[in-house]
């Protein structure tokens, strides 16, 4: 194992309880300790300057966002970029559409049913709107609804339903570099 720290900044706690759970125990082969940052109050600056505080430590980072609806993830990373201007392109992962489509990407068919959800054979254009749409009444908010998935997640499964995953996974998971 190499003793190397690596940084997971993410927009907010759902998207760290997701990386916790199922990005976590699969990075920890390459990396001594993962440290998870929550961004989303943070003001441009204060991200630069941590971004440059991470790099003079030459620690390894990863910058989550979502999509936000641009047209596509060339683009979302350069708006990403111009708001911070020390971040590298290649330690941006873009979800598209956002968090909730990954969650939803972990579920087969029979994993759905036992859900009581609908089945979806494609996540990549399910937004947050779309994700409480689709959460069983039996389960009162969107942090349950997570949770329960989580227990039923398949990374395989994941990967053959959201593009963007299947990248994140082919560029961090299976080699552990950032």
């Amino acid at each position: 194992m190499q003793s190397k720290l690596l940084f997971i900044m993410v927009e907010g706690p759902d998207d760290k309880n997701f990386f916790t759970k199922i990005v976590q125990p699969k990075l920890m082969n390459f990396y001594s300790s993962i440290k998870f940052i929550e961004y989303s109050g943070w003001k441009f600056k204060k991200r630069r300057q941590f971004i440059k505080a991470i790099q003079a430590m030459t620690a390894a980072y990863l910058y989550v966002s979502d999509n936000d609806q641009s047209p596509c993830i060339s683009d979302r990373k350069q708006k990403v970029t111009e708001k911070i201007e020390n971040l590298e392109k290649d330690r941006i992962q873009i979800v598209v559409e956002e968090i909730e489509s990954w969650y939803l990407a972990g579920l087969d068919e029979d994993k759905s049913k036992l859900l009581h959800i609908k089945y979806l054979k494609r996540t990549d254009k399910v937004t947050k709107e779309r994700f409480r749409e689709l959460r069983p009444k039996r389960l009162t908010t969107n942090i349950e609804f997570m949770a329960e998935i989580l227990k039923a997640f398949s990374i395989d499964v994941a990967k053959e339903k959201n593009q963007s995953f299947k990248y994140f996974c082919e560029k961090h998971l299976s080699l552990g570099e950032t």
